[in-house]
């Protein structure tokens, strides 16, 4: 009965500030979000020669563009509704961490029955568990990103709960070749997916226990991953002409350990690091303004295509930097994460002397390794806590699972102390970090204080000056984050970045004028800058409302005279 009420309480306060965190950032968007929108437009008009991309898996793309082509919302609604998809996708993460969590408590139910040992109630350990799910979903992967680490967390789930499944006795060829279809659907959510599928499968061999007999199953769960995986390895390895399974992992190396330009503008450099094949085009030095009008399609070439960008990187070891980066990663871990490190290593310490043993632990790994090699494998190069959420959250109850309490004596008591501590402290955590979201979506909903949507009237404005889906536009600011160049359907090929901005307003018109004939030799039909001074005259300049943009025609666009 306390299950039921835990669950049901679970899945009421996950569904209302999970709907409540998709609203109040509807109008929210974020580089990677452009770009796998912009691919799932192509995928959806059947542009396969700029669909596939070697840099962003193509899962998330094709559900984005079959929605919005089935949807076709206006300019104001498109971020909305790409919201109400990780909403949906949240809840199925949901779904995915339940059927896990199920798992996880029959396995533990035969780990502390079979030597004896005091059981941590399993309402508490559904309590832990949702309350874990909560922080890491909400305050780490997040509704508010337009990524698709909700689905990689869902998927993570879902294999652990089908490594467990076999662990409990479900050991036909269809369980393992169930698995190995997951983690290439996996991979082809998520490029990291590839190399953890193959840290699953271990696990899974592991808990099949007996790894003679296991070894044709293991075979099944890698036919039905490569007939997943297979098909977009082969196009991505075609398209860059020798065998990989992304960029990925390639330019993040390049970028976070050998020091190259992150994510934009590589000219060459540091030593070592190779040549640009075609680097972007800088056109001036004062102000700096570059320009990369290309075959290359998509809001923001530069990155819609990064490996196109970056051809003639060359990565190599380093071991200094490479160091450095792990410390520096494991330092996020622990300060993230400390309050889950506290209330475990109390957990531990109240099992007492012979709680954990080298039998807990091999009981738990199955669970635990595929979760420490994503922390490993990300520690290495590039951490997000939206990548290890979900490590995290396996992690946790991995080490609740190998603590062994006594039936009788001090401990028993204890046992399921340090899990209601846990859930009592993220619960809080979450419920804080979401204060302002539940009421600021009653207030916007009842239009008390509605949320504006500056890059859709940025968008607005445009179409009205004449501006057209195709257009070539130039961006003053970072471009990374002009969404109302997605909105418009125009593509940026001319760019002065943030470190300019100040030094164009200050000069005088003369110079102005240089710059904006300069853009205007790209091609762009109109330049878009997040604000002009109030007190700068401006000539030419239209400002959009309250937005803070304003733009300024560079050539006569469709229809205006």
């Amino acid at each position: 009965m306390r299950q039921t009420i835990v669950r049901v309480i679970a899945w009421s306060v996950a569904a209302t500030l999970g709907a409540a965190q998709a609203w109040v950032n509807r109008h929210y968007m974020n580089p990677d979000g452009v770009s796998y929108l912009d691919i799932g437009d192509a995928y959806a008009r059947g542009d396969w020669a700029h669909a596939i991309n070697t840099y962003f898996s193509p899962l998330y793309s094709w559900i984005l563009g079959v929605v919005l082509r089935e949807t076709r919302p206006a300019i104001a609604h498109e971020f909305t509704v790409v919201h109400i998809v990780n909403f949906a996708i949240y809840l199925g993460a949901l779904a995915c961490f339940d059927t896990f969590l199920g798992a996880f408590l029959r396995a533990y139910r035969t780990w502390t029955g079979r030597d004896g040992s005091a059981a941590v109630q399993n309402w508490v350990l559904r309590a832990c568990g949702y309350s874990l799910f909560l922080w890491t979903s909400l305050e780490h992967v997040s509704l508010a990103l337009v990524t698709p680490d909700m689905a990689v967390s869902a998927i993570t789930y879902l294999a652990a709960a089908l490594i467990l499944r076999i662990r409990n006795g479900a050991r036909g060829p269809g369980m393992f070749a169930a698995l190995g279809a997951l983690l290439g659907v996996g991979y082809l959510t998520k490029t990291a997916m590839f190399p953890l599928a193959f840290v699953f499968l271990t696990a899974a061999l592991l808990a099949a226990g007996d790894l003679r007999a296991a070894r044709w199953r293991i075979a099944a769960a890698l036919v039905a991953f490569a007939i997943t995986a297979g098909p977009f390895v082969a196009i991505v390895s075609r398209a860059r002409h020798h065998f990989t399974f992304g960029d990925t992992a390639r330019l993040n190396y390049a970028w976070y350990v050998n020091g190259v330009t992150t994510w934009v503008f590589w000219q060459g450099g540091p030593p070592g690091s190779g040549t640009p094949t075609h680097p972007p085009r800088i056109i001036s030095k004062d102000p700096t303004v570059y320009e990369f009008r290309s075959e290359i399609p998509g809001t923001y070439p530069l990155w819609y295509d990064a490996p196109y960008w970056h051809d003639g990187i060359r990565t190599h070891f380093d071991p200094l930097r490479q160091v450095k980066r792990l410390i520096s990663h494991v330092g996020l871990y622990v300060a993230v994460f400390t309050p889950i490190l506290i209330a475990l290593a109390a957990h531990w310490y109240a099992a007492g002397r012979g709680g954990v043993t080298r039998r807990s632990l091999a009981e738990v790994s199955i669970v635990a390794l595929p979760a420490a090699a994503a922390l490993v494998m990300y520690g290495l190069v590039y951490v997000e806590t939206r990548f290890v959420g979900p490590s995290f959250v396996l992690l946790a109850l991995a080490a609740i699972g190998a603590a062994r309490f006594r039936t009788s004596g001090a401990s028993a008591p204890a046992a399921g102390a340090a899990p209601l501590a846990i859930a009592t402290v993220f619960l809080v955590g979450t419920a804080y970090a979401m204060m302002s979201a539940v009421p600021a979506a009653v207030r916007d909903l009842t239009g008390a204080d509605p949320l504006r949507n500056d890059h859709a009237l940025v968008a607005e404005a445009l179409r009205s000056a004449g501006i057209r889906a195709g257009d070539d536009v130039a961006a003053m600011g970072p471009a990374l984050v002009a969404y109302w160049a997605r909105l418009t359907r125009t593509r940026i090929v001319a760019e002065m970045p943030t470190g300019g901005l100040a030094g164009f307003w200050a000069e005088d018109a003369a110079y102005r004028d240089r710059v904006l004939a300069l853009l205007a030799g790209t091609g762009a039909r109109v330049v878009v800058a997040p604000g002009v001074p109030a007190a700068v005259p401006a000539p030419g300049w239209t400002r959009v409302g309250s937005s803070g943009y304003a733009f300024h025609l560079l050539a006569p666009a469709d229809g205006v005279r």
